[in-house]
């Protein structure tokens, strides 16, 4: 995500943990628009790498990965970038961080009425900040699990699963989106969820006129408004390459609307259009991605392209 939002010309502190070794060394030399002042060399440690199986038709199949280094993004660690992080529009967390760390990033962001966005990573961790003591997680402001994420962090905070059916079928899974969602929105202000192949859904509190999110105000202000579920189908090129990428893309490109002021349609857009180059790219985010090319794919509007209100 910091190295796609680097590419989109904004400017990300990325907060991290490498080894002393060639991936770390190529991380830090990868993309020369990312501030690598927040990552820490760790010698006796290893870069995390991940080994993603893919069909045919680049869908993940599963994964191996080796992660034992960020578990020295610690609170101290992360302490040393307060003043930045007090003057960030964003904050955004994953899963792969203790828990100690996700729990200090969030009493920041209270703290100072910082937006919060969770990317959960995957059904491992995706019920890491719901189990926090004391409502921590309420502070969130966004969050974008896949489906199969989502339900796990249904289970974290309210206990138990809801009758879901694994269905594929698209209306079936618009619907438990909503029915998923709903708790969440209480003091949440989005959830961006996606459903792979098949698209995205937008569960979101829109305010005033529903055409904008909140921007550089915490959650605890941004409960204001109605509850709505907007499908987007996904724009597939003709050849997929790999769909690793493409959530964080997604996630990425709506983060930069977001930061940017646009309105909702353009924000989904330009995630779905950053989404849309790294399908057909073996990296997960392509050096194609620009915020130039991005503008291609926003103006003019998508003609076929038809979003649909579920909620």
């Amino acid at each position: 995500m910091a190295d796609c939002l680097a590419r989109l010309d904004h400017d990300p502190l990325f907060i991290s943990a490498i080894g002393k070794d060639s991936h770390g060394s190529t991380l830090l030399h990868h993309n020369s628009k990312l501030d690598p002042l927040g990552i820490a060399v760790i010698p006796e440690s290893s870069t995390a790498t991940f080994c993603a199986i893919v069909d045919r038709e680049g869908e993940f199949l599963f994964g191996i990965g080796d992660l034992d280094v960020h578990s020295y993004i610690t609170v101290k660690h992360v302490q040393q970038f307060e003043e930045r992080l007090k003057e960030a529009p964003l904050v955004v967390f994953d899963g792969n961080i203790p828990v100690q760390t996700m729990e200090y990033l969030l009493c920041l962001c209270h703290e100072y009425k910082i937006p919060a966005w969770f990317e959960p990573t995957d059904i491992h961790k995706a019920g890491i900040p719901f189990l926090l003591p004391n409502g921590t997680w309420k502070v969130l402001t966004y969050a974008s699990p896949n489906i199969n994420e989502l339900r796990v962090m249904h289970k974290a905070l309210c206990g138990q699963f809801i009758n879901e059916t694994n269905s594929t079928d698209l209306d079936t899974m618009c619907k438990e989106c909503v029915q998923l969602s709903l708790p969440f929105l209480e003091h949440m202000h989005t959830l961006v969820v996606t459903l792979g192949s098949k698209g995205m859904m937008l569960v979101t509190t829109l305010e005033d006129d529903g055409s904008s999110f909140p921007v550089c105000q915490s959650s605890s202000a941004a409960k204001k408004g109605n509850v709505r579920a907007i499908y987007y189908p996904p724009v597939v090129p003709e050849k997929v390459v790999s769909v690793v990428g493409a959530g964080d893309c997604l996630a990425s490109g709506i983060m930069s609307g977001i930061l940017r002021k646009q309105n909702v349609l353009t924000c989904v857009q330009s995630g779905i259009q950053a989404a849309a180059m790294s399908l057909v790219s073996h990296h997960a985010v392509p050096q194609s991605i620009s915020r130039e090319s991005i503008h291609i794919f926003v103006k003019p509007p998508l003609g076929i392209w038809n979003p649909k209100v579920i909620y």
